[in-house]
């Protein structure tokens, strides 16, 4: 008959092998609250180890804006009508002829400014 053999788990070989390593940032620094710790150790899983990119805020291009006065009697041009009363029009409203148009015209007082976006 064949004796049965008690049998013991092995043990791991430990002998010459390196601990393993914890970054600092793992590490709970004095003053640090849990949150700190959690949320510094959670991108150990080398999952999300890119740089992050720097948040880039658009540079908002100002709005030039045409203040257009006409004569007491009126005139119409580019289609609108102009008089004493000033009228202000985004140059992103009108096409390139119709502000030459405008432009060219003597009767018309034309102011142009800039307005934050």
């Amino acid at each position: 008959m064949a004796r049965a053999r008690k049998t013991t788990p092995a043990k791991p070989d430990t002998e010459g092998a390196e601990a393993p390593v914890i970054p600092a940032a793992a590490v709970e620094q004095p003053g640090a609250g849990a949150g700190e710790v959690a949320a510094q150790s959670a991108d150990l899983s080398g999952e999300n180890t890119a740089p992050k990119a720097p948040q880039v805020t658009p540079r908002v291009q100002p709005e030039v804006v045409l203040t257009i006065t006409g004569p007491k009697r009126g005139r119409r041009r580019a289609g609108r009508q102009f008089g004493p009363e000033p009228v202000r029009i985004a140059a992103s409203e009108l096409s390139e002829a119709d502000r030459r148009t405008l432009e060219a015209d003597p009767a018309l007082k034309i102011d142009v400014s800039s307005v934050p976006g």
